[in-house]
């Protein structure tokens, strides 16, 4: 059984050593006729591998962004090494933004690969299909 199983378009979820990812993709239509269309990933959720983050340190965590130092997205995977088109980090003063944004020259399927480094140093990578529609 594979470790990513698309459960409908435009939705992904993965595990790595426990962590889980869960994405929300979306792809805009061309309205204004500027010959781009946009697509958007949302990292809806996020849960660290439990032996990384004790009880305590859990019980401080308001909201699954605060696990997240950073992530990146590679817009148009082929295979190979992620070429990230897209990084949102953590800032002083707060967490990473949760949403990205592409645009596209051409309507058309394609896959988009989302990494995922958290605050104790894992990686956790997601593939997700999505069809950027005309």
């Amino acid at each position: 059984m594979p470790a990513f199983e698309v459960q409908s378009l435009g939705d992904g979820v993965r595990a790595d050593g426990g962590a889980r990812i869960s994405l929300r993709t979306d792809s805009v239509p061309d309205l204004d006729t500027t010959g781009v269309y946009r697509a958007e990933v949302a990292l809806d959720d996020f849960q660290v591998a439990e032996s990384p983050a004790s009880a305590e340190a859990r019980s401080h965590v308001s909201h699954f962004s605060q696990w997240i130092e950073g992530w990146c997205l590679d817009w148009d995977y082929q295979g190979g090494a992620l070429r990230a088109g897209t990084s949102l980090w953590r800032s002083r003063g707060g967490c990473p933004a949760l949403r990205a944004n592409h645009d596209y020259a051409q309507a058309g399927r394609v896959v988009v690969r989302v990494r995922v480094y958290d605050v104790f140093g894992g990686v956790t990578t997601c593939d997700a299909g999505i069809e950027v529609r005309a």
